[in-house]
């Protein structure tokens, strides 16, 4: 009986000392992760870009990583993951370590609406990553080749009524132009035959090379073809005119329900970033747009304001809003 009674005691004794160890073991593990941010940043930062080199948004996402380096004292790289409508990028950086050395700078279509049209999605939008600051919103316009292509929204009309077939350039399956060729082909009753590229510079090569007849793109992708007249802006997918080109049709001009669509630009990084790391970045990516350091990356685009809060609201709504499209699209495809 003694026996039983010492045997018990060391039992107890050895089960109060595993969870004190466990819970030193905790404490010291949330005090390292707390020095960790404090000190941030320290060794270089990689900034993900889900689309291929080239594209306005890569040509912005570098400029800001050149001021970065400078305002946090670190080198950073902008490192191009192309794939899925830009889900594979955006993927890497949600399986990342929440540390703040792994970023996701991304159009909205590749985290909102790209894992959509996926099934199994490659992740959750809303609960996968951390907002951290909200950049700039832009408008999309309809462009065609001038050599040859459309002239105006009537002669793509009368076309299609003729029985002609009618491509459209979209950056990736599953994203904002996407989204507008599929709204567009509603509201026309046209059935755009799609051809996906990697990137808005690549769909600007298409449209210019006369290898598709039409694509939706940020004017930022197109601007020396608009400058040398080598494409022509044949609608804005908006009822509000274009500040920068205030001739360009709106789709209010034909009748057309706007799409709900807002592209914007945003710099996110993995779950669980510590507070005080979005607060750094948010911090020195405000004082990078308020500088004007790269506004002249932004032609007709909008800048953005509000807290990674508000960003994480924005996301969560567009979600919901993408959501509705992808399932009467139906264009769900399987992840091999």
């Amino acid at each position: 009986m003694k026996l039983e009674t010492t045997a018990k005691q060391s039992a107890g004794t050895a089960s109060r000392r595993t969870v004190l160890a466990g819970a030193l073991g905790s404490a010291a593990l949330v005090g390292m992760k707390d020095a960790a941010a404090q000190a941030y940043p320290s060794k270089l930062i990689t900034i993900v870009m889900p689309y291929a080199a080239g594209g306005s948004t890569d040509v912005i996402a570098r400029a800001i990583a050149d001021k970065l380096r400078t305002s946090l004292g670190v080198p950073l790289i902008v490192e191009n993951k192309p794939g899925g409508g830009g889900a594979i990028g955006s993927a890497f950086v949600a399986r990342a370590e929440p540390n703040g050395y792994t970023l996701l700078l991304t159009p909205s279509g590749a985290i909102a609406i790209a894992p959509l049209a996926m099934k199994p999605s490659p992740f959750d939008a809303v609960k996968d990553f951390t907002p951290v600051a909200a950049l700039h919103k832009y408008q999309l316009f309809l462009y065609a080749r001038s050599g040859g292509g459309y002239k105006s929204m009537e002669e793509l009309i009368a076309a299609h009524k003729a029985g002609k077939s009618i491509s459209m350039a979209i950056t990736g399956v599953g994203n904002s132009t996407h989204y507008c060729a599929y709204w567009l082909g509603k509201e026309l009753g046209i059935d755009f035959v799609n051809v996906p590229y990697s990137s808005g510079s690549q769909v600007a090569m298409s449209i210019v090379k006369g290898e598709v007849d039409v694509g939706f793109l940020p004017s930022a992708d197109l601007r020396p073809q608009i400058n040398s007249g080598a494409v022509r802006m044949l609608l804005v997918a908006s009822k509000n005119p274009s500040a920068a080109f205030p001739d360009v049709p709106t789709v209010s001009k034909w009748g057309l329900k706007e799409p709900e669509i807002d592209v914007w630009i945003a710099l996110f990084g993995p779950r669980g970033l510590p507070d005080e790391i979005v607060a750094r970045l948010s911090a020195a990516v405000s004082d990078v747009y308020r500088s004007g350091a790269v506004d002249r990356y932004l032609e007709s685009s909008e800048k953005m304001s509000g807290t990674p809060t508000e960003l994480a609201q924005v996301l969560a709504s567009d979600v919901v809003k993408y959501r509705r499209f992808v399932d009467a699209a139906g264009f769900l495809r399987d992840q091999k």
